[in-house]
């Protein structure tokens, strides 16, 4: 068995992935099912502990994307899980 890291599936139920866009050396992990994806962080690491921390979070009783003080997506558009992008 591995010890390494990987992004959990998201609220959506689509496998998320990292990414490295091209024009950039930071990474993100994107869901291709909903799109929904982290901020861009430094290192793959980070970005998956991003993800798996904002998928862990309960589900809320609020409208999917609406801005709350939380920044630019703070619900799963599909789901409705509240993610915490920290």
């Amino acid at each position: 068995m591995t010890d390494e890291l990987k992004p959990v599936r998201c609220g959506c139920g689509g496998e998320a992935h990292v990414m490295q866009p091209s024009y950039t050396h930071c990474r993100v992990v994107m869901c291709p099912k909903c799109g929904i994806k982290t901020a861009f962080m430094n290192t793959e690491a980070e970005a998956i502990e991003a993800w798996n921390r904002a998928m862990r979070r309960a589900k809320v009783d609020v409208l999917p994307n609406t801005c709350e003080d939380k920044g630019e997506m703070p619900f799963c558009p599909h789901c409705g899980d509240e993610l915490e992008w920290e």
